[in-house]
């Protein structure tokens, strides 16, 4: 998640970008001869439903370095960075996921999706007094109800879906939701079973084709999937 801090990385970068983003689209890049080389291959970059409250600065991310320099001022009560360069970072994943989907042949699919909350200890720890009582008593029992938490056993399923399920295979640039129940059985075809919308801004083509641009830019790369950005 980061902090509500700008906190760079060895490279410079802002760490949610570097840890979430554009190390995503380097392990892709690497990635990408040996996908096209198969005869069927499938890209899943594990977005979040965040996405929807990021912000991308083209200009920021060429010359700061950080997607947004004005994320610190999103923080969140007892969410933190959840609204700030976090959310950023999976915005520009998603933003990735559809430049990327016009790119690629036929038989290699990218799909971008929300992973299902889980409750966790770390989640406990990380609040103390009033707030802790507000989260295990309140929030965690409201999100459970509206379906934004879910057990163990259920929150992986979106992430197997779409990576395993075959029919997935039919489609590309699309993004599936655990907020979006359920993933088979749906009454439609299984690939259109789970699937949800993206933010405005994440549906912006100009917006991803300048990042898209950028991030080769920014990793020095000129080959690959950046030979034709």
């Amino acid at each position: 998640l980061g902090t509500e801090d700008t906190i760079r990385t060895q490279d410079g970068f802002e760490e949610c970008l570097q840890v979430n983003y554009l190390s995503t689209f380097l392990l892709t890049s690497l990635l990408l001869p040996r996908l096209e080389q198969s005869s069927e291959a499938r890209i899943v970059h594990v977005s979040a439903k965040a996405h929807e409250w990021g912000n991308i600065n083209i200009e920021d991310l060429r010359t700061r370095k950080v997607l947004d320099l004005d994320f610190p001022k999103r923080k969140m009560p007892m969410l933190g960075n959840l609204a700030g360069s976090y959310a950023d970072s999976k915005l520009a994943q998603v933003l990735f996921t559809l430049a990327l989907a016009r790119r690629l042949p036929p038989h290699v699919v990218i799909h971008s999706l929300h992973p299902a909350i889980a409750q966790t200890q770390e989640k406990h720890e990380r609040f103390e007094g009033p707030q802790k009582y507000l989260f295990t008593y309140i929030l965690q029992p409201l999100a459970k109800l509206l379906g934004f938490m879910q057990s163990e056993e259920d929150a992986p399923k979106t992430q197997i879906h779409v990576s395993t399920h075959p029919s997935v295979q039919a489609v590309s640039g699309r993004y599936y939701s655990s907020l979006s129940p359920p993933l088979v059985k749906c009454g439609k075809q299984a690939e259109d079973c789970g699937v949800a919308s993206v933010s405005a801004t994440a549906s912006n083509r100009l917006l991803q084709e300048e990042l898209f641009e950028a991030s080769c830019e920014l990793l020095g790369l000129t080959d690959g999937l950046c030979s034709e950005a």
